[in-house]
């Protein structure tokens, strides 16, 4: 059957029905759907969120475009390029808890890698 197929009662304004599909609700109710969510805001890919939801490619595009309609954002506006800008309030809460960390964790590290010349290690042949 076509789906334009005027002589059947569809016209190309007409949905046609599929046999055996149920179109799923999405509410943002279970875990799954909350976590992908999250973990976007967080800038992972789908890759990522789809190994730890179980949801597949197609249902996280899905549940992120409806997240991003319910809130409010333009078309183009993605969760992904809040966390790359640093704007957002989920990347300025993790930003400003994770900074202070990552700082002491460099300066505890950083200056170990590097030897600074010492009258020992440099040569003082003239």
């Amino acid at each position: 059957m076509k789906r334009n197929n005027r002589r059947n009662g569809h016209t190309p304004m007409t949905p046609v029905k599929r046999q055996g599909l149920v179109r799923k609700l999405v509410t943002f109710e279970s875990e799954a759907d909350i976590e992908a969510v999250a973990l976007a805001q967080l800038g992972l890919t789908n890759k990522v969120i789809e190994e730890a939801t179980g949801l597949s490619n197609h249902q996280i595009n899905y549940r992120l475009f409806k997240a991003k309609s319910a809130e409010g954002y333009d078309i183009g506006h993605t969760y992904r390029s809040e966390w790359r800008n640093g704007t957002g309030e989920a990347v300025r809460s993790v930003m400003s808890s994770l900074v202070p960390v990552l700082k002491k964790d460099v300066k505890a590290t950083l200056p170990k890698l590097f030897k600074h010349p010492t009258p020992e290690t440099v040569n003082l042949e003239l």
